[in-house]
Parts: C-alpha cells; sequence; structure tokens
C-alpha cells in the first residue's frame, strides 16, 4: 500500500517495530492503513500483536474482543479472504470486520486504553 495522506505516529511505529515489521513497511503504511483490510493481521497473529500492546505499552484491553475484528487464522473465512485477496467477495469478507486503522492504534497508545467499541 502506498502512502498518502497522515503518516504512522511515532507510538504506532515504535509498536509495529516491536511486533517485528520492518522499518520499510512501516513506511509504506499511513494513519488510515487498516490492520486486517490492507496488513492482512488475522486470528492468533492479531492476538499476539495485541497482548504485546498489553505487556510492553500497559494498554488496558478490557473490553476488546479479537474475535469480533480478526476472523480466525483457521478458518474458512480467512482462508477466502486470502485466496480471493484482491476479488469483490474478498472485500467482502473483509468488510465484515470493523476496521482497526494505524491512527486508532496511536490513540489507543495515548490513552493507554481500548475505549472503542
Amino acid at each position: 500500500m502506498t502512502t498518502m495522506g497522515t503518516p504512522v505516529g511515532p507510538l504506532t511505529k515504535m509498536y509495529l517495530s516491536r511486533c517485528g515489521y520492518s522499518d520499510s513497511q512501516i513506511d509504506s503504511w499511513n494513519s488510515e492503513t487498516r490492520l486486517l483490510q490492507d496488513i492482512g493481521l488475522a486470528g492468533d497473529n492479531a492476538w499476539d500483536e495485541f497482548s504485546r500492546m498489553h505487556r510492553e505499552f500497559g494498554v488496558d484491553l478490557t473490553g476488546f474482543e479479537v474475535d469480533r475484528y480478526f476472523p480466525p487464522e483457521l478458518s474458512w473465512t480467512n482462508l477466502a479472504m486470502s485466496l480471493l485477496w484482491r476479488t469483490e467477495l474478498g472485500n467482502r469478507l473483509r468488510n465484515k470486520y470493523p476496521p482497526i486503522s494505524l491512527g486508532l492504534i496511536e490513540c489507543v497508545l495515548a490513552a493507554k486504553k481500548w475505549e472503542f467499541r
């Protein structure tokens, strides 16, 4: 995804780096980049990254339901999204989940609390 718009915030850059993303990946994203819909984050990987947010950044994740925002990694939905990534059906499957943008991640990291439903 090429960036146009607001760059990824400094807290989010640090967080993404600790999650193992390369500088070139992070630099190619912006505040509107979505974790599932654009990056393809799902299932246990999503939970691992949010657990890191809790452990290393002190974010209170009370009320955060990973299944609401991400399909399970080993699911037909995730497999279909992967196989049909650039098709209308793939888009419809991804859009069933509320998006979490990197801009939202910056807000969560700054507030140290998941406050979005």
